[in-house]
């Protein structure tokens, strides 16, 4: 189940639970609400540990560039003292492995902002979910404080008739 799916049910566990009488209460299910929100917990680790795995993999990517560079520097040096006279050689190895590098850390960079970006929009999604769900409940909510009311206020009136109906008929008893 997904997050929003166990968002709306548990919308649906408040909107069809009972009420409390003279209040904007309901009894809830402290158990079903408690699973339901365990269950709402153990599915957001997931989208978060797949942002945490990007980041990892940006380091990795980044780690991986750093070695080869490290590697082809290596190498480098190696043909520097094989051909020492040849200065141009040296100044080709040295700006190649200046290179890769910076193109690794670009590209490690742009991993990062792209998982970065990533976690962003799922919590902005998740963020505007919530907020949609939160308005849908407080108008359910406002909608069944204006029913209560005007039942009660109805309750009342047909008190208050029954009263003035038993009042007239003492009256006439008298």
């Amino acid at each position: 189940m997904n997050v929003v799916k166990l968002l709306e049910y548990l919308g649906d566990i408040i909107d069809t639970s009972s009420k409390v009488p003279l209040s904007n209460k309901v009894m809830v299910s402290k158990k079903e609400v408690l699973d339901i929100i365990t269950k709402i917990m153990s599915e957001l680790p997931e989208e978060l540990k797949k942002s945490q795995w990007i980041l990892n993999e940006k380091d990795k990517i980044l780690n991986d560039a750093v070695k080869e560079a490290d590697k082809l520097k290596r190498q480098e040096i190696e043909t520097v003292k094989m051909q020492i006279d040849r200065h141009n050689v040296t100044l080709e190895a040295e700006n190649k492995a200046r290179s890769l590098v910076e193109e690794a850390k670009m590209e490690a960079r742009e991993i990062k902002l792209s998982a970065l970006q990533y976690v962003d929009d799922l919590l902005r999604q998740v963020d505007e979910q919530i907020e949609e769900r939160q308005q849908e409940f407080n108008e359910k909510l406002q909608k069944e404080a204006q029913d209560l009311s005007v039942n009660v206020r109805n309750d009342f009136d047909s008190i208050k008739e029954i009263i003035k109906n038993n009042i007239t008929e003492l009256r006439e008893v008298k």
